[in-house]
């Protein structure tokens, strides 16, 4: 269970790392307004673009802004459909607003993705368990 666990650690680590690598020249740590700003106009040609609308959402959601985090990661999901990160902070968002079924097919899509995330796999056993689905939560 141990060498599991540390495989799978040292997978999150390598899917991770590229991800961090990338750097954003917009710095949305101390300005709620210029991730607001960005979220509703972001740059959607580009992988820079993606990066910060990533930058912005965890801004929001940091600064406990939730709904307002929801439009960058919904702009992200579009411009990279094929990443999980979106999907699961989307499925967060509407899991904690009471949106069980949608929260579960925001999972569904970012499990697509990557079937083995143990974020998003976590937050389904804790939707359906919320959802007072037991005995996939169980499964999940």
């Amino acid at each position: 269970l141990v060498k599991s666990c540390l495989n799978l650690s040292l997978l999150v680590i390598l899917c991770c790392l590229p991800q961090c690598l990338v750097e954003s020249d917009i710095d949305f740590q101390n300005s709620k307004e210029d991730a607001l700003k960005f979220c509703s106009d972001p740059d959607t040609d580009t992988n820079k673009g993606y990066f910060q609308l990533v930058a912005a959402g965890r801004a929001l959601e940091k600064s406990n802004l939730l709904s307002e985090a929801q439009v960058c990661w919904k702009a992200a999901s579009r411009i990279r459909p094929y990443q999980a990160d979106p999907h699961l902070h989307i499925a967060s968002y509407l899991h904690r607003i009471g949106r069980a079924a949608d929260a579960i097919q925001s999972l569904q899509a970012a499990l697509a993705i990557e079937p083995r995330s143990a974020p998003a796999l976590a937050e389904m056993g804790s939707v359906l368990y919320s959802a007072r689905q037991f005995r996939d939560s169980a499964a999940a």
